[in-house]
């Protein structure tokens, strides 16, 4: 199973295998925002999609690996292991986020179901409950 300890860091590869997966939905999903936001810089909104999130992630845990392979330890993922998924990183999922852009920049833009009213209102005070510190110190009490 994924929790073997013959296959060391299967469970953790099998998960960023299908967040790998998932670029196709995201590229559609934020080419869709960005242009119903009517954003001009696409490619860079695709890019930082592609690359942005998933390569903190990476980052973060070949640091914590790095560290685990240092004390030796058998949770560690191998090395191999880390060189697929950055190749699968960099020839499935960027260019699928790409694949997902391509076909949400080809939609229609989003329609937002409400109109945003241009004349400035006053925003009331609010009570004293609802001011930040306030809430802060309430969270902090309870146990």
């Amino acid at each position: 199973g994924f929790l073997s300890p013959a296959r060391r860091g299967s469970l953790m590869t099998a998960t960023l295998i299908f967040y790998m997966l998932c670029g196709c939905l995201a590229g559609y999903v934020s080419s869709r925002l960005y242009k119903s936001f009517r954003g001009r810089q696409w490619q860079m909104c695709t890019l930082a999609t592609a690359t942005a999130f998933p390569g903190l992630c990476f980052m973060i845990f070949i640091f914590f690996n790095t560290i685990l392979a240092f004390f030796r330890s058998t949770a560690s993922v191998p090395f191999l292991d880390l060189v697929i998924v950055a190749a699968m990183w960099c020839c499935v999922s960027i260019p699928l986020v790409f694949l997902g852009a391509y076909f949400g920049y080809k939609e229609e833009s989003m329609e937002f179901p409400t109109v945003t009213s241009t004349i400035a209102r006053a925003v009331p005070e609010p009570s004293f409950f609802m001011k930040p510190l306030v809430g802060i110190s309430m969270a902090g009490m309870v146990p």
